[in-house]
């Protein structure tokens, strides 16, 4: 190996700005689900949650990947285009893992107690 050639494991600036992306809105879809249910039920406003349940996390995700060297060379329409679609995969991807994560939670965890 030359010592300009990078090692394979190191990560390039923009899988290292998805990687971020993704944990950022993963944090950001559940934080948000937490703290913006019960007050979707004290305001019962659902309409205003789901908008920002949804809207929040995109906008997160599509900033960091905005700001990133995420294909610079494209034009900036065609660029924020890729980078929303990126962030809308994200997002989807931060949704299916969160559900696949509850389902195993009540898979384990003895619901027994629950009932009387």
């Amino acid at each position: 190996m030359n010592q300009t050639e990078l090692p394979t494991e190191v990560q390039s600036p923009a899988e290292r700005a998805e990687i971020i992306a993704s944990l950022v809105c993963l944090l950001c879809v559940a934080y948000v689900f937490l703290v913006g249910q019960p007050v979707a039920e004290m305001l019962q406003m659902g309409w205003a949650v789901f908008a920002v349940c949804t809207l929040l996390p995109i906008a997160l995700t599509f900033t960091i990947l905005h700001g990133s060297c995420l294909h610079r060379e494209m034009s900036p329409a065609a660029r924020s285009l890729i980078i929303l679609s990126v962030s809308l995969l994200i997002f989807a991807g931060a949704c299916v893992l969160l559900t696949i994560l509850a389902f195993i939670a009540c898979a384990i965890l003895p619901l027994s107690r629950f009932h009387n």
